[in-house]
């Protein structure tokens, strides 16, 4: 078959994403003989002129479309991106009569809808790779579509059974992603880094997370030799000397990650990463390690630092253990990112107070600050909003909705705005505050080269732009 895979992500902040999943699928379908191309929505300029040019030019037999976010998940600066991965349907469908499969973690959250919404008659829910060439050789040879796992179909109109979802469970077997199909050098350029993932799968029970739906409870690794061979092709082929660890935590198994930073030491490979680690399984040995490798920057989502609110989260840590990991990180020579989530269960005035007392104490190099938690079927935080009143049974799905403590709802987007203005190294997504300073919604960038993180990547400077706040002094503003 000819196989034309679509990848529908059009965000562009705080970076073009390079999309790693898309790619995999991709070289399934490649590697078992068909006749693959890639169209990147995220770099296009026209969306209808680069569907049209595509389509039209490959006449593909089959068109998988990836789908990454269902929205930014930047409450109160929302927005949905339905319109825009319907609007990419639609513009296919201008030019193209075949079959069509949809994809992505997003679509893995809620499949039902986006067929109803997109009109498309089936997707594959969970790991693609598998699952696509099983589709083609079905299609090809005018099988049934039962033993396709994870296929979603609509017959008539109406949302018909799931096939059954089956893991892969040796992923080493699984071919490295396809890069030459897409623009990786300019996902370096303007994105700053280039995706690895190490693993798959996140036994944790943090209640809001989507990976264990996506990814599965069952954490399967990749050999380090085998992710330090792709690291090293990647960097030499496309000139990549900055990578970012897509895997949810990097350090869990922590030896797994010690063994991959050990096999870039030992290869002398004089290049970047960073990664999201988790605080519980943070020793000397490991952040020494990942220092000898060459990560500048790790990235803690910790989501809150009182213990109350942790629990209630379903963290496997402690406000504690978040401050050890810090001040180890700081002391072997690595800048550090909080990844917070304010307004969680349990949330109060009190508590958001002593969060940002505690951060000024443990002073890490950035802090991203999210307010509410987004809301996606089949996670913990759904009952727990039902039975807070945040919710009703009616109210998940596409359209994004969040949790949000009730005893913090009036006043937390305030606060939180007052303490990222006064802070010279906080992010606020969601009032667009970036380094104590607030941008306009019309400053948000059109293009991968416009806007106020373009002009760094123009100058050549790589990896996550908060790394830089290591220069300057982190302390409130007075």
């Amino acid at each position: 078959m000819r196989v034309l895979i679509v990848s529908a992500n059009r965000e562009l902040v705080p970076d073009p994403v390079f999309p790693l999943g898309a790619a995999y699928v991709a070289s399934a379908a490649k590697n078992s003989g068909n006749e693959t191309a890639f169209l990147d929505m995220c770099f296009a300029d026209d969306v209808s002129e680069a569907i049209k040019d595509k389509v039209t030019s490959f006449n593909p037999d089959l068109v998988g479309l990836s789908i990454r976010n269902v929205d930014n998940v930047a409450y109160p600066f929302v927005f949905s991106y339905t319109e825009s991965h319907k609007e990419i349907v639609d513009e296919i469908r201008k030019v193209y009569s075949g079959p069509m499969v949809l994809g992505g973690p997003a679509f893995a959250l809620m499949p039902e809808e986006f067929l109803d919404v997109t009109g498309v008659e089936m997707g594959i829910v969970g790991e693609g790779e598998e699952a696509i060439v099983r589709l083609i050789d079905a299609l090809t040879n005018g099988e049934s579509l039962d033993g396709v796992p994870g296929l979603i179909r609509r017959i008539d109109g109406k949302t018909v059974l799931q096939n059954k979802l089956e893991t892969i469970w040796s992923i080493d077997k699984i071919v490295v992603p396809e890069r030459d199909l897409i623009d990786t050098a300019g996902y370096h350029k303007w994105g700053g880094m280039v995706g690895i993932q190490t693993k798959r799968g996140c036994p944790l029970k943090c209640v809001y997370c989507t990976y264990p739906i996506v990814e599965g409870k069952n954490i399967r690794l990749r050999d380090p030799m085998a992710v330090v061979d792709e690291i090293e092709m990647t960097s030499k082929e496309y000139n990549v000397n900055t990578f970012f660890i897509v895997d949810n935590v990097f350090n869990n198994p922590p030896e797994h990650a010690i063994a991959i930073a050990e096999e870039i030491k030992r290869r002398k490979l004089q290049l970047r990463f960073s990664a999201y680690l988790n605080p519980a399984f943070v020793t000397e040995k490991l952040i020494g390690s990942l220092f000898d490798a060459g990560f500048t920057g790790i990235d803690y989502g910790v989501d809150s630092l009182t213990d109350n609110v942790l629990k209630k989260l379903g963290k496997n840590f402690t406000a504690k253990d978040v401050t050890n990991a810090i001040e180890i990180t700081k002391k072997i020579g690595i800048e550090c990112c909080l990844s917070m989530i304010f307004g969680g269960p349990g949330e109060t005035m009190d508590s958001l107070k002593e969060n940002v007392d505690i951060i000024d104490y443990a002073n890490p190099t950035a802090v991203l600050a999210i307010v509410g938690i987004r809301i996606y079927p089949e996670t913990n935080i759904v009952e727990i909003a039902r039975k807070d009143g945040v919710i009703t049974d009616n109210e998940i799905g596409l359209n994004p909705i969040f949790y949000i403590s009730p005893e913090v709802i009036d006043e937390i987007v305030g606060f939180i705005t007052e303490a990222s203005l006064g802070h010279s190294n906080w992010l606020f997504p969601g009032h667009m505050i970036m380094a104590g300073q607030q941008l306009t919604p019309d400053q948000k960038p059109e293009r991968y080269d416009q806007g106020p993180i373009a002009r760094f990547r123009k100058k050549g400077i790589k990896g996550n732009l908060w790394e830089m706040f290591g220069a300057f002094q982190k302390v409130p503003r007075t």
